[in-house]
């Protein structure tokens, strides 16, 4: 016996080809799945366009209580 080689053999699983096989074709399905649902919403959010915005109000004109952290350098 030699040591220090193994045999293709001996490092090949178990596991049927069937279950291989049908675990491929769900993960492909799944990851398609998930993928067109991405390209969906991704395609629905181009279409609409960007949303239409007021500007920011002047910093005297803000309203601290609506941005708690913008009040910190009011005395």
């Amino acid at each position: 016996m030699v040591y220090g080689v193994l045999r293709t053999a001996d490092a090949v699983s178990p596991v049927p080809g069937g279950s291989v096989l049908a675990s491929l074709v769900l993960f492909v399905l799944v990851y398609g799945i998930v993928f067109g649902a991405g390209l969906y919403y991704i395609a629905k959010l181009v279409r609409r366009g960007p949303d239409q915005t007021p500007p920011m109000p002047a910093a005297e004109e803000a309203n601290p209580s609506r941005r708690p952290m913008a009040a910190a350098g009011n005395p």
